[in-house]
């Protein structure tokens, strides 16, 4: 018999389909072959593979920025502002900035910082000095996902690597903008979380306290982190005096310095409404979605954000202070702090990068505990995350990650009321 074309001998003399062999087929073979094999890959080595997928894109993003001329930027404001003091008695004349050091971005630190660093303006100019603040800038960089980070996954943990890479690429690489800006806020969340960490180990809260006092000069919504001591260990009147005195110190920028306070004030009011500085809170949102809509005054943005912002606040703080004052309180202590940390920073009503960036680690972390518990910690934060990736395709792109992370937040919080323990970090094998 002859074959045709396509067919072979099949039982009782008839003809049954040879398999194909054509070169589409045998391409389409290799493909999955190559498929199957790189999955296989990825799977044994999911750690390199995230770090390779991570570090690569940040190595490349800050050699441009060194070619460009354009990193540490916030080291330019702090120097641009000083001077302009020095020359024209006031850092807040953001036209002087522009025309002047060609700086885009506003002053936003209070009185009593512009006067003490306008007495040791050389730390901000002399090569040396500036090298000894960028060696402090790096080490404050490094170690705030270091204290983050469950001590089990911290250097030289085989999850550090990946960890790290995460934290530096996710969300538009805010873990690593939060080193090339230059901001000072790095340092001083360092020194801040660092001393909490402390101060709650010891039991004896004093040494954070004075730390954030004396971080509030810089950046006045550090104060949120007293919400820590409150949620874990139900300190009221100790949060409530250093606010008091925090605001004194501020309230004394009129005696000391009147005219400075008087512009400190008005910067302060007039990037209060602008895209550039609302910041990721809850707050910054409304106010975008203000703008957009065109729907209320301009002079009525703040006053509904923060209505609103107020009302989301009360909600989480009251969630958090249920769960952690209850039965149901986590086992592990550092889980405990993450939690009551994250709680501290999605309170306050401005979220700049860096805050998101700091948010990032718990979020890793929260994130192996709910594939562990498969609760419905994993619906609420999975949704989260599916509107988060939705929100970054419109006008208001900004919060999409703030809302996968306060999702992740809340999601976690409900595996730990439903499972009546908070679920301990899963154990990549």
């Amino acid at each position: 018999m002859i074959d045709e074309p396509g067919t072979a001998p099949g039982p009782a003399g008839g003809l049954a389909p040879r398999a194909a062999t054509g070169p589409l087929t045998t391409l389409a073979n290799a493909g999955v072959g190559f498929a199957q094999s790189a999955a296989g890959f990825v799977a044994r080595h999911w750690r390199g593979t995230i770090m390779v997928a991570t570090f690569t894109p940040v190595a490349i993003y800050i050699v441009y920025l060194i070619v460009s001329g354009i990193i540490f930027w916030d080291f330019r404001v702090y120097q641009s502002g000083i001077a302009a003091y020095q020359a024209i008695g006031t850092p807040y004349d953001p036209q002087y900035l522009l025309e002047h050091y060609n700086n885009k971005f506003a002053f936003t630190s209070p009185p009593i910082i512009v006067l003490l660093l306008s007495q040791i303006s050389w730390l901000l100019t002399n090569p040396i000095w500036l090298g000894i603040l960028l060696a402090l800038h790096l080490a404050a960089w490094f170690f705030i996902p270091y204290l983050l980070l469950p001590r089990a996954d911290r250097p030289p943990s085989k999850d550090a690597g990946w960890m790290y890479g995460a934290f530096l690429f996710a969300l538009g690489l805010l873990g690593t903008k939060m080193f090339v800006s230059g901001n000072a806020t790095a340092l001083v969340s360092w020194a801040s979380i660092g001393t909490l960490m402390f101060s709650i180990s010891k039991r004896n809260y004093l040494p954070f306290w004075i730390v954030l006092i004396l971080a509030c000069q810089v950046k006045f919504l550090f104060i949120c982190l007293a919400i820590v001591p409150f949620l874990l260990d139900k300190k009221i009147w100790q949060p409530a005096l250093v606010a008091v005195i925090v605001a004194a110190i501020y309230a004394s920028n009129y005696v000391i310095a009147p005219d400075l306070a008087r512009g400190f004030s008005h910067a302060m009011q007039q990037i209060s409404t602008d895209p550039m500085y609302i910041g990721q809170a809850v707050m910054g949102a409304v106010q975008a979605i203000l703008r957009k809509g065109d729907m209320v005054p301009r002079s009525m943005f703040v006053p509904i954000a923060l209505s609103v912002h107020a009302i989301y606040a009360v909600v989480l703080l009251a969630f958090a202070a249920a769960l952690l004052w209850g039965k149901a309180r986590p086992r592990d202590p550092h889980m405990a702090f993450l939690w009551a940390l994250s709680a501290a920073i999605l309170a306050s009503p401005r979220i700049i990068e860096n805050d998101v960036a700091i948010l990032v680690v718990p979020y890793i972390v929260f994130f192996r505990s709910v594939l562990e518990a498969r609760g419905p910690g994993l619906v609420i934060a999975g949704a989260a995350l599916i509107v988060g990736v939705s929100l970054s395709m419109t006008p208001i792109f900004m919060w999409g990650g703030l809302v996968a992370i306060i999702g992740m937040w809340f999601g976690i919080g409900f595996d730990w009321i439903l499972g009546g323990r908070f679920p301990a970090p899963a154990r990549a094998s």
